[in-house]
């Protein structure tokens, strides 16, 4: 009876280590299943959001869209060939076909808008330079969201803000995206940046005046200073 208990109990063993096995199996199965695992997934996620970190000027960030749109076309070539070797080399599959036509297209998008910010950057540089400028001393902070406060000696508005020329420019002279917010109960207009400043650099905020001569919204003179974020 001992010797049947045993062989009942190394053939249970065997039952168990060929479940193991069949699991392992499964586990393969699955991972060959994937086009990426779930840890390089989140690789790529975090690479996109980086592209972004510490670009503040317009072209800088076409740069990051484009860089995205690069990194999206090489995870749609590895679906392609994960395909290709599940189903076969032939298969076509229409949502691949449209993805790589809209990726096209914004890749075309992105190549336009970069002509013509370089054609618009170029037009305010020289706007700029030709202007006589107010230089304001410079000053530095810490704060790489800091908003700069403006305030007129004429009351404003945010529609007269809006017909004035807010520029803040990086060390490169490339134009750096911001805001110009009027607030109504301090009478002070701040320019804010769209994204955060990069800490060591200096930028240029210029209060520019004759590029569009607006009713009641006319400045003396330009204004200019430079700032940087410690």
């Amino acid at each position: 009876a001992d010797d049947e208990d045993d062989a009942e109990d190394e053939e249970s063993d065997a039952d168990d280590e060929d479940d193991s096995e069949d699991e392992e199996s499964d586990a393969d199965d699955e991972d060959e299943d994937s086009v990426v695992s779930e840890e390089e997934e989140e690789q790529e996620e975090e690479e996109l959001d980086r592209m972004d970190d510490g670009v503040n000027s317009l072209s800088g960030k076409l740069g990051a869209q484009e860089n995205k749109l690069g990194a999206v076309e090489n995870q749609l070539s590895a679906l392609k060939d994960w395909v290709n070797k599940k189903i076969g080399s032939e298969t076509e599959l229409e949502f691949m076909t449209e993805l790589e036509e809209e990726l096209t297209e914004k890749r075309q998008d992105v190549k336009e808008l970069q002509e013509l910010l370089k054609e618009n950057e170029q037009e305010v540089k020289e706007n700029v330079e030709q202007e006589e400028k107010k230089e304001i001393d410079e000053k530095e902070t810490t704060d790489e969201h800091k908003a700069w406060s403006v305030q007129f000696s004429t009351a404003m508005s945010q529609e007269k803000v809006d017909a004035l020329n807010f520029f803040v420019f990086d060390k490169n002279m490339e134009l750096v995206s911001v805001d110009a917010v009027y607030n109504a109960e301090e009478d002070v207009v701040n320019v804010v940046p769209d994204q955060p400043y990069t800490k060591g650099e200096q930028y240029t905020l210029v209060i520019a005046q004759s590029f569009d001569q607006q009713e009641n919204v006319n400045l003396k003179q330009a204004v200019q200073m430079n700032f940087t974020i410690k």
